[in-house]
């Protein structure tokens, strides 16, 4: 049984190899498989409560389906909807950016030239008084710069159909671990000899909680955020763009530990610099302790005493390694694969905690 345990794990990794393109795509499905489970179960567990054994693997199969048609529901309005609002405010957002530019120079050769007014200095004409010329028009020769627009539409078809099949790849990995993931994994550690099995089970235990805090913890903290940031933001900035604002600030919450202070500063800075103090000070009063502080300080511990807790740094520096390393797959494998060394070294040095090991086996 050893024997063809090993032929089975050589044969998935030769197949990882020559579908390699697809790999990552295929270990986000078994990472959501893993976070995704519970709900499968009830759900076959409902289906199967008034059938026989026949209609109980046509239950199983159901509930599978039905797990993966909402995690693609969310998934795919979690992205499309903010995706959406981020494209039709896009000129706003390209303006403010160039904007908060401009004022940023503006008040770094007002600085020099106060700095040069103090010390009783000539003036240099320096590259920071020649910005005049920055702002929108600037915009329009980079538009204009750009290459023509067929040879970029082929690219971009090419990359949907790509992304298209990893999408398939995805679900069909997703389906295939919910129906048989336990029973494999189940396999797998029941053939590990030694005290391996034992760091097998802390390891996949360790996994559950980090792959629950990335897509569950950080997921309910930036709708938190959201929800928190429009009555905020429609205080401060008033229609139309309240609303962006907050999509903004549910989508900075992703970022571990920076987050939403970014947008925040960026705001105030902005304000403050343009000329709008009364605006500034709301962003402090308010919105840092609110957007900011009430996501990252209550919201997000309080969860991670339901969800596990996962050490922030780790977070931060296994998303900002993943994205890098492994592309958008990054987002959870960087965090996963960080917290899951760590976790191993901790073994070796502590051993096997016992109690860890008998709820893994639950």
């Amino acid at each position: 049984m050893v024997k063809m345990l090993n032929i089975w794990l050589v044969a998935a990794a030769l197949v990882g190899l020559l579908f390699s393109p697809f790999l990552y795509c295929a270990l986000v499905g078994v990472t959501l498989a893993v976070v995704l489970f519970p709900l499968h179960r009830r759900l076959a567990l409902l289906f199967e409560r008034h059938g026989t054994k026949a209609s109980r693997l046509k239950a199983r199969n159901l509930s599978a389906l039905v797990t993966e048609l909402a995690a693609l529901v969310v998934i795919v309005f979690g992205l499309l909807i903010p995706t959406l609002i981020l494209y039709h405010n896009r000129h706003f957002l390209a303006d403010k950016s160039i904007a908060l530019y401009q004022h940023s120079l503006d008040w770094g050769a007002q600085q020099k030239r106060a700095l040069g007014d103090w010390m009783d200095l000539q003036e240099p004409d320096t590259a920071v008084d020649s910005v005049e010329g920055a702002g929108p028009g600037n915009l329009k020769q980079l538009i204009d710069s750009l290459p023509p627009l067929g040879p970029l539409a082929l690219q971009t078809a090419g990359a949907a159909v790509l992304w298209s099949v990893k999408l398939l790849v995805m679900l069909l990995i997703l389906h295939v671990s919910l129906l048989f993931g336990p029973e494999l994994w189940g396999h797998i550690v029941g053939h590990v000899p030694g005290p391996w099995d034992k760091v097998l089970l802390r390891l996949g235990l360790r996994a559950q909680v980090v792959l629950r805090g990335v897509y569950l913890l950080h997921g309910l903290t930036a709708v938190a955020a959201f929800l928190i940031a429009v009555p905020v933001f429609w205080f401060v900035l008033g229609p139309p763009y309240f609303f962006l604002a907050a999509v903004l600030a549910g989508l900075f919450q992703f970022i571990p530990l920076l987050g939403s202070v970014v947008l925040v500063t960026a705001m105030t800075v902005y304000f403050f610099v343009g000329g709008e103090a009364l605006r500034g000070w709301e962003c402090l009063c308010l919105a840092f302790p609110l957007v900011v502080g009430v996501p990252d300080l209550v919201i997000r511990p309080a969860l991670a005493r339901t969800q596990g807790m996962i050490s922030p740094f780790t977070m931060l520096i296994g998303f900002t390694a993943g994205i890098g390393a492994f592309g958008p797959a990054g987002f959870v494998l960087g965090p996963l694969i960080l917290e899951l060394f760590v976790t191993f070294t901790r073994i070796l040095l502590e051993g096997p905690d016992p109690e860890n090991i008998s709820l893994a086996r639950e």
